[in-house]
C-alpha cells in the first residue's frame, strides 16, 4: 500500500529495467526510517549502522544521492525531513563528514514538489554549510581540497598515487569542487526568491570564480578530461 500510495507506477517493454526501477523503490523505502517527534524521516546509508554514522544513522557523502530519490515521492515530508536535518539539525562535522551536494539536491526537490516556502526557509542553512567548507578552501588556488576518502572515492587512482590507497593525500578533486559548484548555484536561486540580493551577489561571484578554476587547475588539455590535483 506504501508503493500505491508514493510511487510511479511503470510497464515498459524491457522486463529487466522494470525489475530493477521497482528495486530501487524497495531499497529506498527500507532505508527510511523514523525517528523522533519534530524530526521526523531519515534515509539511512546501510541496513545496519556502521560505527562512522552520524545522529540517526545518517551519513553526508549519500545524502545528495537519496535527495534525489525521495523527491519523486507523493508524500514530500520523507525529503523535506532530511532535508531540515542537514540543514538545520547538523552541526560541522556531520555537514562536512564527507563532500556533499545537499543544497543542490533541496533544491532540485523543489522543482518538483513546487513548495517555494519550504526551500526559501532553508537559505540561511545551506549559506553557513557552503560558507563553513572555508577550512578546506585554498584562496591562492580558488579551489576546495579533501581527500578521496573524504570525497567518498577510495581506492581511486587518485589514492593509488599516494603511499595510503585507501584514503589518499589531500587534493584538489573535480568532484567536490563540482559540488560545491552545484551547491552555489542552488543558493543563488534560493536567494532570487526570497529576494536577498546581498546572498544573491555574493554567491554569483563564488560560483564563477569556483568555475573558473575548476577549468583552469583540473583541466588537463592533453588527456581531455578533468583530473585531481595534488595538494604540496
Amino acid at each position: 500500500q506504501w508503493f500505491v500510495r508514493n510511487i510511479p507506477f511503470i510497464e515498459i517493454p524491457d522486463k529487466h529495467i522494470e525489475d530493477v526501477y521497482y528495486y530501487r523503490w524497495s531499497s529506498l523505502k527500507r532505508h527510511l526510517r523514523y525517528t523522533t517527534v519534530g524530526t521526523g524521516y531519515m534515509v539511512t546509508e546501510f541496513v545496519t549502522d556502521p560505527g562512522y554514522a552520524q545522529k540517526f544513522g545518517v551519513i553526508n557523502a549519500a545524502g545528495g544521492h537519496q535527495i534525489y530519490e525521495t523527491r519523486w515521492l507523493r508524500d514530500t515530508r520523507y525529503a523535506k525531513d532530511y532535508i531540515n536535518f542537514y540543514a538545520r539539525g547538523l552541526d560541522i562535522k556531520g555537514n562536512h563528514q564527507y563532500s556533499e551536494w545537499i543544497a543542490d539536491s533541496a533544491y532540485n526537490t523543489y522543482l518538483v514538489n513546487g513548495d517555494k516556502e519550504f526551500i526559501v526557509s532553508q537559505l540561511d542553512g545551506f549559506v553557513k554549510i557552503y560558507n563553513d567548507w572555508v577550512d578546506h578552501f585554498e584562496p591562492k588556488l580558488g579551489l576546495y581540497y579533501i581527500t578521496p576518502e573524504r570525497d567518498a572515492q577510495e581506492y581511486s587512482a587518485a589514492s593509488m598515487q599516494t603511499k595510503d590507497p585507501f584514503g589518499g593525500g589531500l587534493g584538489y578533486r573535480p568532484s567536490h569542487n563540482s559540488e560545491m559548484y552545484g551547491n552555489a548555484e542552488a543558493i543563488i536561486k534560493m536567494a532570487q526568491m526570497k529576494g536577498n540580493k546581498d546572498i544573491e551577489n555574493e554567491f554569483i561571484t563564488k560560483a564563477k570564480e569556483l568555475r573558473e578554476n575548476i577549468i583552469k587547475y583540473l583541466w588537463d588539455t592533453n588527456r581531455q578530461f578533468f583530473f585531481h590535483m595534488q595538494s604540496i
